[in-house]
Parts: structure tokens; sequence; C-alpha cells
């Protein structure tokens, strides 16, 4: 299997992003038994035996492959942190070094050589062998002596070489028979060093330190998904405390370690431990950044190494930190000070900060709280018949208890010394924030809301308390007060119905002082109070009615529970309205519907004897009879609405008409107390009709009858003539009611329709289908103008309401008329009489007929502003002409259409020829006529006249160059009116000779003296210089010649 280091690697959330190359080859037996030894491999480096691991590799080809997982060093032991795969047992967390090394050579014998018998060694052996050198040399001992040295002193750099290599050997074997290598310190370390003349910062020395750092921080370093136990930091400074390793050596360890898991991850290739390595690698992370603090930025190139960027590295410190904090966590059992406290030390020792740690404070806050409302409910709930209700109350007291204490830590600690997330609890996001328990804590609420109203008063501390409760659970503001209305409503009526029973209520000098002391004994709102006693009061009533009558006992226990709980009149007749109202409609709906055509004595016998079971006054018997007409009234016009046209509608409303008079007067009069015989009123309308009077003895002729409408007139003398019959007691038709009508349940313009069909209904007359399908008009009967008028009072139209109808149908059949007669041609004398006339017949104002006529014409002349826009021939005569006749020009004709025939006519203006440029009509009439801002017009004529201005001093130069005189004037006037629409704008010429010419020329044209001294201010020529061109053209001897035309014929 192939094993190249990782290229790319980091931290990605809470996991390490390493890549590793699949094998290409399927788990053959080979693959398979590879698997097994890097298994084993790995399992006996995490326990940091070197030598075993040795043996296993090279019982298997493999071993060399994966050799780079051994880390070569003095030390016996290098350790990949990746977690063994299920099955395997956990590897050691102690630090195992092997056994002691064996001293070989010269070790044994220079081992025990102080520093300063080894230099005393070394000279011995430089001076005896160089004696015995010159001895041996004999003539040449000089010679001999220097090889003896030399030689000499080749042993004595091998003792000292010797000497000095014993002290990493000696290290190694006195940690190794140290009974706590973790309490070795800084003094024991140099105690060796200086024994063997050795410094700390020897390379060797060092490099036994650092592996020997290696395998104390791949031991603490907890395998696999194992969570770190929060004490690691500090055993790992202390150990590099005591090897005196500086921070800048103890880096690169870290750095290695990382290389190695890296590796190791590379090696295995095996998902489950690829996990287990990137949460080793999130682990080295974050016991390395703690441990060397600030200086974990340079030190540790986590970036360069891994490219792990310092979001990762954040991700991989919060995470690590707050599974050591949450395990802290759990251990919290209570408010306890010294314990927040604690916990926060634990924060700012894992870098965690205060947004990360608050939430898990408050989780663990919050279920702590919810072991008691877990208490309360299995008691609640419990499948008893009796429960104790007591220890229910008493977990709910202990949970105000413990919030009481965790608030009063968050207002009395500093908040910088205790962890953050500390204060009152709420239940929302808990196990019990639904729906389901939510009904279960509202019940919790009502027991202790019920048990605090079982003293005298509800104590202000109770209320404090609730206000916790509701809190604590998560009651909304309308839950809350929803479940004190309740309770408080509850007791009362408890305590209410006590003091109706011993007479405290009834001996009270106030009931209305008893009751309000009552209210404010159990903090219940007086609005809330007043509704239970009107219910209270319903429910006696409900039960007096239940015979369908009220006795003088009933009336009597009814003003007696009336005076009791202060019960205010109009709440009385409320409720005898809807409970009585509802037996007496029943008794007039059965009165009606046997009541067809006519009301008989059997429904005014029903009716009457109702009333005075029921104790009805004649207000509330007339609103109850009213409710229940209307609502016959309404099924009426309903169905008139259905009808497929408008006789038919007509014939509906007079069913209604009819039963009105017929069946709900009687009614009406009987339930007001008035005795009325409906016999003898039928009988009276059968009686044959007297010789009817005129109109004109009917109407008073007054000024305003006179302008009344024709159809207005007839049925107001109907009205009449049958008003002075029934005076007289000689028939007429049936008499009716005005107090019962629909005006609040439909709206005018819909009444004002219905009235309008009926209407129309009687000026045409009825119509009768004859066999083979012919239809004939009957003459119209007036006394359906009778009923007109009856119509009206049901509908609830008033005078000036009906006056309207009549009045818009004569002046539609006005206008139809009208424009038939002014359909050709304009209005003549002929044409005006006959519209005179056709006013009187209809009864019209001449106010209003003139006025239809005015419309008319002015709807003739919006065609003719049509016509006139539509062929491009509108000018400014005609928008005039149209706007002094009153037609709205300014919707008729847009603005930007308006503001083109503004610009045209100051185009033509300035380009005339005559030189005329009036202000006033420019700047203000025109304007005004075509209805434009005179600011806006003002402005674009001067934009106008500026461009002109200078194309007309060009053009004239042009023509005087041409020697066309008369054009010229007319050229010089238009620059003379552009010149009085804009003074200002300048026009200019560069040759001052032509200048005077055109100057010359134009004074031959004999203008006033104002167009001269315009043109000289214009054309910049002093007065000297004018002066002498006017002499010389009144003397004659300037001359302009005309050009020929060379090339024409004649």
């Amino acid at each position: 299997m192939e094993c190249a280091l990782l290229t790319r690697g980091g931290l990605g959330g809470s996991t390490l992003a390493l890549q590793t190359p699949r094998a290409t080859f399927a788990d053959t037996p080979a693959r398979l038994q590879q698997k097994s030894l890097l298994l084993r491999q790995h399992s006996l480096l995490q326990s940091g035996s070197r030598t075993s691991f040795l043996k296993e590799a090279s019982s298997f080809h493999t071993a060399r492959q994966c050799r780079p997982l051994l880390r070569r060093s003095s030390v016996r032991g290098a350790v990949s942190l990746a977690a063994p795969e299920a099955g395997v047992p956990p590897p050691k967390q102690a630090l195992e070094l092997g056994g002691e090394i064996p001293l070989t050579g010269l070790q044994p014998v220079v081992r025990n050589l102080s520093q300063p018998l080894k230099l005393g060694v070394c000279a011995l052996l430089v001076l005896g062998l160089g004696g015995a050198g010159a001895a041996v040399a004999g003539k040449n001992w000089i010679f001999g002596a220097i090889g003896g040295a030399g030689v000499g002193l080749g042993a004595a750099f091998a003792v000292d070489k010797t000497h000095k290599s014993l002290a990493a050997i000696e290290l190694h074997n006195a940690l190794v028979k140290h009974p706590n290598v973790l309490k070795v310190n800084k003094a024991d370390i140099h105690a060796i060093a200086e024994r063997y003349g050795v410094s700390t910062s020897d390379e060797n020395f060092t490099k036994e330190l650092k592996g020997l750092y290696d395998a104390y921080l791949t031991s603490i370093l907890p395998p696999g998904n194992e969570n770190l136990k929060g004490d690691e930091v500090e055993k790992i400074i202390a150990f590099k405390d005591a090897l005196g390793l500086e921070d800048a050596d103890a880096a690169p360890v870290h750095i290695e370690l990382g290389r190695r898991i890296h590796r190791s991850r590379m090696e295995t290739g095996d998902r489950e431990l690829a996990t287990a390595e990137r949460r080793a690698f999130q682990k080295l992370v974050f016991v390395s950044q703690l441990v060397f603090g600030d200086a974990a930025g340079f030190l540790l190139p986590w970036k360069r190494s891994f490219e792990v960027n310092d979001s990762q590295v954040a991700v991989a410190i919060r995470d690590n930190g707050l599974r050591i904090f949450s395990e802290e966590l759990k251990s919290l059992t209570g408010p306890d000070v010294s314990k927040l406290r604690e916990l926060r030390r634990l924060q700012r020792k894992v870098k965690l900060d205060d947004e990360v740690v608050a939430e898990p404070v408050r989780t663990k806050l919050r279920e702590l709280g919810e072991g008691n409302i877990q208490k309360a409910l299995e008691i609640q709930t419990a499948r008893t018949r009796i429960k104790d209700t007591a220890a229910v109350l008493q977990n709910l007291r202990d949970l105000l208890a413990y919030n009481k204490q965790l608030e009063d830590i968050q207002n009395q600690e500093d908040p910088d010394s205790i962890v953050p997330g500390v204060g009152p609890i709420t239940l929302s996001g808990g196990q019990y924030d639904s729906d389901r328990t939510m009904k279960e804590l509202k019940e919790l609420y009502r027991q202790y809301l019920g048990e605090a109203l079982n003293s005298k008063k509800l104590a202000d501390d109770k209320v404090a308390e609730l206000a916790l409760l509701k809190n604590i659970f998560g009651l909304g503001n309308k839950e809350a007060d929803a479940l004190t209305m309740e309770v408080t409503a509850r007791v009362y009526r408890r305590r209410l119905r006590a003091a109706v029973q011993d007479g405290t209520l009834e001996g009270a000098a106030s009931k209305a002082e008893f009751l309000e002391e009552l209210c404010d004994d159990i903090r219940l709102d007086p609005d809330q109070a007043f509704k239970i006693n009107e219910e209270i009061y319903r429910q006696k009533l409900e039960s007096c009615l239940e015979d369908k009558k009220l006795d003088d006992e009933d009336v009597k226990a009814l003003q007696r529970l009336r005076v009791l709980l202060c019960v205010p009149k109009a709440t009385v007749d409320a409720a005898h309205d809807e409970l009585c109202g509802k037996i007496f409609t029943a008794v007039i709906d059965e009165a009606l519907s046997e009541s067809i055509d006519a009301v008989t004595p059997h429904a005014l016998d029903l009716v009457h004897n109702s009333k005075q079971n029921l104790r009805l006054d004649q207000d509330m018997a007339v609103n109850i009879l009213s409710r229940a007409v209307r609502a016959i009234f309404l099924s009426y016009i309903k169905r008139a609405r259905a009808q497929p046209n408008r006789l038919e509608t007509a014939k509906e409303l007079k069913k209604m008409v009819f039963f009105s008079n017929m069946v709900v007067r009687p009614l009406l009069e009987d339930v007001k107390g008035q005795k009325i015989d409906i016999q003898a009123e039928l009988k009276a309308l059968e009686a044959a009709p007297e010789e009817e009077e005129e109109e004109e003895e009917i109407l008073e002729e007054t000024d305003e009858e006179k302008a009344l409408p024709s159809s207005l007139r007839k049925s107001l003398v109907a009205a009449k003539r049958e008003q002075r019959k029934a005076q007289k007691g000689k028939g007429g038709t049936m008499k009716a009611q005005k107090d019962i009508n629909v005006k609040d349940e439909l709206e005018l313009p819909y009444r004002q329709e219905l009235y309008r069909g009926f209407l129309l209904y009687c000026l045409s007359g009825d119509v009768v289908t004859l066999p083979l399908g012919a239809q004939i008009v009957i003459d119209r009967d007036e006394s359906e103008f009778v009923r007109l008028a009856q119509l009206g009072d049901i509908l609830g139209l008033s005078p000036a309401d009906v006056s309207g109808v009549h009045k818009g149908l004569a002046e539609q059949a006005f206008r139809t008329n009208a424009q038939n007669i002014l359909s050709e041609g304009m209005l003549t004398p002929e044409k005006m009489e006959r519209l005179t006339k056709l006013r009187e017949q209809l009864g019209l104002t001449e106010e209003m007929a003139n006025a239809v006529i005015r419309s008319i014409t002015a709807s003739k002349m919006v065609s003719g502003v049509d016509s006139a826009i539509a062929s491009g021939k509108l000018t400014i005569k005609d928008v005039r002409g149209f706007r002094e006749s009153g037609v709205d020009i300014d919707s008729m004709v847009n603005k930007e259409l308006r503001m083109k025939m503004y610009k045209k006519h100051i185009e033509t203006l300035l380009s005339s020829g005559t030189g005329i440029f009036d202000e006033t009509e420019v700047y203000e009439t025109l304007p005004n006529n075509l209805g434009l801002d005179v600011a806006r017009v003002k402005k674009l004529a001067q934009d106008l006249a500026k461009e002109r201005k200078r194309g007309a001093l060009v053009q004239s130069i042009s023509l005087l160059r041409q020697k066309r005189q008369k054009e010229l004037a007319a050229e010089v006037r238009n620059l003379i009116a552009a010149d009085r629409a804009a003074p200002d704008a300048k026009a200019e010429w560069g040759v001052q000779d032509e200048l005077l010419d055109l100057y010359g020329v134009f004074l031959s044209e004999k203008p006033t003296d104002e167009e001269k001294q315009r043109l000289a201010r214009i054309l910049k020529i002093d007065d000297d210089t004018a002066k002498r061109l006017d002499e010389v053209v009144k003397s004659g001897n300037f001359e302009l010649a005309e050009v020929e035309d060379d090339n024409s014929i004649f």
C-alpha cells in the first residue's frame, strides 16, 4: 500500500479534512492480513512499546512500507492518535519508556568518573602515552612523545565523548527507574547534566528531552473519539517546564505529532479510523494552542504545515473546549455560587466565548428546574382518586425558590465572576415547550392560583409569585389573564353564593361597596364581576321562563336578585329582550304564519296573551315584533329581486305592501294597546267609491307643489284622496303602518332602485297576456300610486329620497326627448318651445331643464373637440371658443398636446415678420386659455426666442448679401420680436460694416422709433452712428440694389 503525506488538510466544522488515496485492489487475504498488522502496530504505538512494534513489523513484509509511522529517536516509543477499530482494547494512558539502556564499551568504565576525575584521566592519558611514546622511540623521543601524546589525546577525546553521551542514557534510565516520572522536576534534569559536564542545551541532551516530551505528549492525549479530561494542558506545561524545554524546542514536537497523525490516517485508509484521526488532530490543536498561549500564532505553523486557517483552529478550540465545559457542567446540581465561579474559570481556561457557554448553562439550569415540574406532574397525572395536592404545590414553591435564587445571583454577583447564562429560567425550548404539555402546565397554574385565593385576600407576594410562574411556564398575557379570570370567577361565584345564602350580602348597608370589596380581595376586575352578575341574573331569568311566562313570584325573585347584584336596568332590559324575545318571537312567527291574506282574531289573541304573560312593556314588544317583520320584508324583497322582469318584481313588492297593511299593522296596533276592528275595515274596503275629486281640489296651489314632478304629484294626490275617504268612512284602501321599515338593513341606492321600479310599473300599467301570445296594457290604476307611497314608507325613504327618485326619472325622460329634439342642428326658438312644453308636462323646474339642455349642447361640443383633435385642426382659437362654451378643455385635450399648440403659436409669432410680441397675451392670457403653468410656458417661450434671435440675425445678414430688401425687413422684425421675448440673449456678428448696412436698409422701411432703438441695441450701434445713418437714409443717399438672376430668361 502506497503511503504519502497529505498535501492539503484542515479543520472543517468539527472534523478534520484529511485526504487519503484509496487502494485500487480489493480486500484480498493479503490485504486483510496487512490491515490487521497495521491495527496491531497502531495499538502498540499507542501503548508506547517501540520494541514490540519492531517485532511485529518484522513478521510481515509491509513493515518497511509502514516505517514512516516510527519516529527515530533515543526514546523508546513513537505514537499515533488514530483510534483502534471495534474490538481492539483501548491503549494505556500512562507514559511508557521501556527498560533501561545497557552500558557498552567504555561506558561502564567512565560512568562513575566525576568531572574533575574525568579531566584528570584525560590529562593522564595524554601525558602517560606521550611519555611512553618517548621511551619507546629512544633517540627519536620527540617524535615518539608527539605520537604517544596524539594517541593519548584521542583516547582522552573518546573518554570525554563517552562520558558526555552517558548524560542522555543516564537521564533515560533515571526516568525509567523513577517511581513517578510525572513528578520529575527541573533540578533533577540539571543535576544529571552537571554530573556529566553537559549543558541542557546540548544537542543530544535536548534531543533526548524532546523525545521524552514527545512520548509524554502522545500518552496524555486520549486516543480516538475519547474526550479530553481538562487537566491535560496543565500537565503538559508542568512536564515541559520540568524538562526545561523552551517553547521554541517544544513546539516542533507538537507539529511532528500532527504529521504522524496525518501519516497514520493515510496508512490506514479506514473510514472509522479517519474519523478518530480527525478528532485526535482537533484535540492536538486545542491542547497546543492552550499550552503556548499567545505565542502559538508563530510557534505553531498550522497553516503552513497542514493548511489549517485561523477559523478552523477556532472551531477546534470551541468544540473541544465546549466538550470539557459540558462535562464539568454536568456536576452542577443547583444555584451554587462557588460552582458557577469555578465554571467561569474553566470557561476562561479553555478560551470559550460568553455566547458559546451561555446557552448550555441556561439549558442545564432549565433542566434542573424541570425536575420540580416533572415531580409535580407525576403527582398530578397519577391514576389515583386522591391526589397529594400539597406535594404538587410544594414542588411549585421549590421551583419558585430555585428561580428566585438564580435571580438573586444574577443581580447581586459580579457578572464577570460567574459563568454567563445564569438568570431566571423559562421552560421555552425544553421538554415542556409543546402544545401537549402546555395544557398540563396551565392546570398547575390553576392549582397554584386557586391555593393563593384560598385566603381572604390575594396577597402581593402571591401576585408576584404568579407572575414569576407565568414567565417560567412561558404563558402569554392573554393565556394567563384567561386562567386568572377563570379561577377568580369561580372563587367570586363561590363567595357570592355564600354571602347570599347566609344573608351577609342582603344585610350589607351598601351592596355595591360589599361587591367592590369582594372584587378587591380577590383582585377581580369590576367589569368582569359585572359580567358575572349579569350572567347570574340571566341564569335566574332562564329558570323562571321554563314555563314561558313570568308570574308574580318570579318577578319578585328577579327584582331581589337585581338589587343584590346591583344589575343596572339596561342590562336587565337586554336580558329580558333576548330571553323573553325568543319566546315572543316564536309566538309572532306562529301568528304571522296563520295570517296569510289578513290577520286572524286567533293570531291577535296569541300575541296579546304572550305579551301579557312575559310582562313585556310596549317598546320592547314593538322592537321584537319589528325584528320579526323586517326579516319577512327582506324575504319579500329577495324574491322580488329574483324575478325575471320588472312587472313580476312590482307584483312581489305589491304583496309586501298588502302584507304590511293587512297583517303587520293590526298586530302592531294591538301591541301598542290600540284595539281595532279588522272586520269593519275589510267591509269598508268593499264599499262603492264616490266621485273622485279633481287634482287641483286636493293639492294646494303652492309654488313648491307646482314644481313637483308629475309622477310625484300623482302619488301625493292618490295618498291624500285615500286619506280623505278614510276620514269620511267611505272605503278606499287599507290603512298602512310606518313604524317598521328596512331602512337599517338596506343601503339607500338599493331602496331607491326598488322604489323606482315600482314607480315605472305605476306609470306604465299592468300587462295581460291574451291567447295566441298577444299582450295588452291595462289602463293605469291610480290606486297603485297609493301603494307606491306605502312602499316608500316600508323602504324607509324620506320625502327627499322619494322626490329624488321622481325627479331623476322625470329628468331622464326629459333628457331622452331633448336629445331627440336637439339631435340635428342648433337650438332654435321652435325647439326651445317644444322643450318648455315637455318640461311642464314632466313637472321639472326651469333650472333643471336648462341644466339638461346645457349638458347636451356641451356633449355636442365635446364631440366637435374630439373631431378637431382627431383631424389635427384644433387651434388656440377653437380652444378659447370651447372654454367659453363651458367645455372642460383640460380633461378633453391632454397637456402634452396643449403644450405643442402653445409652442407652435410662439414659433409662428416669432416668424410672422411683424415684430409683434405681446407679453400679456403670451405669458398670461394664452396659458390660462390652454390651462398651462405660466412659469413653465414662459421659460419655453424665452428658450425659443433665444434660438430664433441668433438665427434671425444670421438670416438677415444672408438676405443683406443677397440684397433682398423686402424679405430682409421681415426677418429684422422677427429679430426684434425675439429680442422682445428674450432681451438678454446674445446675437453677435463679426463684420461691423454689414451690421451698419443692415441697420440702414431697415431704416429705409420707415420703422417706429422703438424699433430703431431696439435694433441699434441688438446690433450694438452707438447713438451717434445710428443718427448719422438715419440722416443718410432720409437724404436719399442710401440705396440697396436688388440682385439680378443672370440665369433667368426674362
